[in-house]
């Protein structure tokens, strides 16, 4: 599980396993980080842009 966004793109997209989705509300976000912080996961959002071509390259949005 991980956040990544483009770096002048204000939509934050979640991926678990191959698949990606945009995240709505900014309450949506906060309760993603949340279960993300318990699960144990990083819940800082990707922007490097190499690293979010590679994850729009091999995972599918849903």
């Amino acid at each position: 599980m991980l956040l990544f966004r483009n770096q002048n793109d204000p939509k934050v997209y979640f991926l678990t396993g191959n698949k990606f989705t945009h995240v709505k509300t900014e309450g949506d976000l906060k309760k993603i980080q949340a279960m993300m912080e318990k699960a144990g996961y990083e819940t800082w959002i990707h922007t490097d842009p190499v690293q979010v071509a590679y994850l729009r390259k091999v995972a599918t949005e849903a």
